[in-house]
């Protein structure tokens, strides 16, 4: 799918998300080979994806408060249906 992000974890030490337009954003370390990285949202299921046009998930933020210890992760994404 199209990425739609790449961003910093705030508190990360350079771990970067990914963003899909599929509803999937993984992380991962550029500087570990990339069988490290994981899925740390998977809302597929919830996102209306398509190939062509403005669908899909859209974006990702951090909150200011976000790192080790909690924080939000906000979604903008089109919904099914």
């Amino acid at each position: 799918d199209s990425l739609t992000g790449l961003h910093p974890v705030p508190g990360g030490n350079g771990i970067l998300a990914l963003a899909e337009q599929n509803g999937v954003v993984v992380v991962f370390d550029p500087t570990r080979p990339l069988a490290s990285r994981f899925t740390a949202l998977d809302i597929q299921a919830s996102v209306l994806d398509t190939d062509t046009g403005e669908k899909g998930l859209h974006s990702i933020a951090f909150a200011p408060d976000f790192g080790p210890s909690g924080g939000y992760l906000y979604v903008m994404y089109s919904i099914q249906g």
